[in-house]
């Protein structure tokens, strides 16, 4: 493995990430409000009509294994649970993508696994042959 990257998405048709970033009091670096205009994609240059945000682990564990960076998202989840669960998220997925050079290989613990079920949210797993 060369490096993992993992977040997740919310979306929503009456989602504000604005409205959540206030109640949780973390800021979003990767969001879309309903009604932003799109700038690519099949919305480019129209009014967005779902919110949506993507939240990443902390700058200084992007270059950690895909584990440590799960567990802060779904400490993230846990941590905010009750405030998400209001805010008019249709969709929740967690997102792990592996980038290799030779074989793509990860497991989780049956502890990280079971929390993620306790979450009751999907985990997208994608490899991504990287060309050197």
């Amino acid at each position: 493995m060369l490096r993992a990257k993992v977040s997740c998405n919310f979306i929503g048709e009456n989602f504000s990430p604005g409205k959540l970033e206030k109640k949780i009091k973390y800021n979003f670096t990767e969001k879309t409000e309903i009604g932003d205009i799109g700038s690519k994609g099949r919305y480019k240059d129209k009014p967005i009509p779902y919110g949506l945000v993507e939240v990443f682990p902390p700058d200084e564990l992007l270059d950690e294994n895909e584990i440590v960076q799960l567990e802060w998202i779904i400490e993230f989840l846990e941590k905010n649970q009750l405030q998400i669960s209001k805010s008019n998220i249709d969709d929740i997925r967690i997102m792990v993508s592996i980038f290799y050079e030779t074989q793509c290989d990860m497991s989780f613990d049956s502890d990280l696994l079971r929390r993620i079920g306790k979450l009751n949210m999907d985990l997208n797993i994608c490899c991504y042959k990287s060309e050197m």
